[in-house]
């Protein structure tokens, strides 16, 4: 599996030109020594490593953001829940007030429910983005990455369809999106 991870040159993106990838460039290899076999079973892609990498957790709080794609609305439920089981609890004590307060907006603008992935995802401040979700509780999700109660969204290619959030590190998990067509 290739570990690579890829840098936007912002200089080279000025001068974009359709079918000329050259602004991405290769930077380094995911590193991923000390995982142990079993990490490496259950998170074959580094995806831990790789948000683990963006975060900052110190006493003022989380200083970057992190969007991972995913080719479908299951997926990123999945990772949601894979990152939210094996990140640090140090997680769950950022922005809890706030994490909360999301959480009540959430479960009220779906009639008093929620799933038990956000339930358990919400409390790291991660969430998925998917056409599952009600436009209601998009809204909600998308507002609670930029004001940065949310600090990570597992997310399908709907959220790039005219939705501006930023982030330090796009993980794309796989060049494939939804059903691939075959004849």
């Amino acid at each position: 599996m290739d570990k690579q991870i890829f840098q936007v040159n912002k200089e080279k993106l000025k001068n974009f030109v359709e079918d000329d990838p050259s602004f991405i460039e290769p930077v380094r290899q995911l590193e991923l020594t000390n995982y142990t076999n079993e990490m490496k079973k259950i998170d074959p892609d580094g995806l831990i490593a790789l948000v683990k990498e963006v975060f900052d957790v110190s006493p003022d709080g989380l200083k970057e953001s992190c969007l991972i794609f995913c080719s479908s609305k299951k997926n990123c439920e999945n990772v949601a829940k894979l990152l939210s089981e094996n990140l640090p609890s140090e997680f769950k004590s950022y922005k809890r007030d706030l994490k909360l307060k999301l959480f009540n907006e959430l479960k009220e603008a779906n009639s008093n429910n929620i799933c038990p992935t956000l339930r358990l995802s919400l409390q790291y401040g991660i969430a998925y983005h998917h056409s599952g979700l009600t436009t209601d509780e998009r809204n909600l999700i998308e507002t609670g990455f930029r004001e940065g109660v949310l600090f990570l969204l597992t997310c399908t290619s709907t959220l790039a369809a005219g939705v501006n959030l930023p982030a330090k590190r796009v993980i794309i998990r796989s060049p494939y999106v939804g059903m691939v067509n075959s004849f």
